[in-house]
């Protein structure tokens, strides 16, 4: 999990420099890893930086074929969907949106006709069931279930005597009222503690409060690409928060989340140095307390910073 985060926090300098300029790359790179629930993910056996590593490659390969239209990274954008939902079923908050993302840029292209449209479709899902078959069969031959424990009203497996499986996804978040999905950004950012267990307040960062007022100025003018991270993370956002608003589920939005937030690197700056110093001001604020909330997120782990041990003064 330690190398997955360091892919993903590259993957995130990588794009960043390709659609909006190295130092956005940078900038969201650091904003990402020094997120505390991002810095504990990768110290644990959890998955979702695993899920998130591979569908934003997918989502990289999608940009890609949206800059060449070379079939190829279709292909490709398939099979790293496909490894995410092998994955994890969470999966699903960004395979749907990426599906709606290369509707519209198809119908957008003014080209396409239906059958056009359910070809590239197809193929997507195609390459994606190849590489995520196998990986529910393994469970379907162990348990009869190929979603274990989930749906097990309809499977039945004699290994989870249960029907319910939501478990305690109801405890968490703040409900799908319009109020409380207006509240969103600011519960996650300030009272983070409601979206899961021993999560403290800050865990997430607060990219997402930069994010928003910079996914409207891409949505506006910004090029293909922003458009494009924009739409797919509206969509994974809503969808998670429509079924389970927890916070390690939202992991996997959080590299388009800093990518957004960063942004303001390139919108702002100007001939006038001024102009820009708040943007970077607020970056470093940012750095500094997220950096200092790591700890408060390894609040289970007894020697979370073990530097006596580093240093030599204190034995095993």
């Amino acid at each position: 999990m330690l190398a997955v985060g360091v892919v993903v926090a590259v993957a995130i300098f990588g794009v960043g420099r390709s659609y909006f300029s190295p130092r956005v790359g940078l900038w969201a790179s650091v904003l990402f890893y020094t997120t505390p629930l991002v810095s504990w993910l990768s110290s644990t056996t959890y998955i979702d930086l695993a899920v998130a590593l591979f569908l934003f490659t997918a989502l990289t390969a999608f940009l890609r074929w949206e800059s060449t239209r070379a079939h190829g990274w279709l292909v490709i954008t398939g099979l790293l969907a496909g490894e995410a939902l092998g994955a994890k079923l969470t999966a699903v908050f960004g395979l749907f949106p990426l599906g709606a993302v290369l509707l519209w840029r198809l119908l957008a292209n003014g080209a396409a006709t239906p059958l056009v449209c359910l070809k590239y479709v197809g193929g997507g899902v195609l390459s994606g069931g190849l590489v995520a078959l196998p990986w529910f069969a393994v469970p379907w031959v162990l348990t009869g279930n190929p979603v274990f424990p989930f749906f097990n009203a309809f499977f039945q497996s004699p290994a989870w005597l249960a029907e319910n499986t939501t478990l305690d996804a109801g405890a968490f978040g703040l409900g799908t009222s319009l109020a409380s999905l207006g509240r969103l950004p600011f519960s996650l950012t300030f009272d983070t503690g409601r979206f899961g267990i021993g999560v403290p307040a800050g865990a997430l960062g607060a990219s997402l409060l930069m994010a928003l007022p910079m996914g409207m100025v891409w949505m506006r003018e910004g090029p293909c690409a922003g458009r494009i991270l924009v739409v797919w993370g509206v969509g994974y956002m809503l969808l998670w928060a429509l079924v389970v608003q927890y916070a390690r589920y939202f992991i996997p939005l959080l590299p388009i989340v800093v990518l957004l937030g960063a942004s303001a690197a390139r919108v702002f700056p100007s001939p006038f140095p001024w102009v820009a110093l708040p943007v970077y001001v607020s970056f470093a604020l940012m750095l500094v307390a997220q950096g200092g909330m790591i700890s408060a997120q390894s609040w289970s782990i007894p020697d979370r910073f073990p530097i006596r041990l580093l240093l030599g003064l204190e034995s095993n």
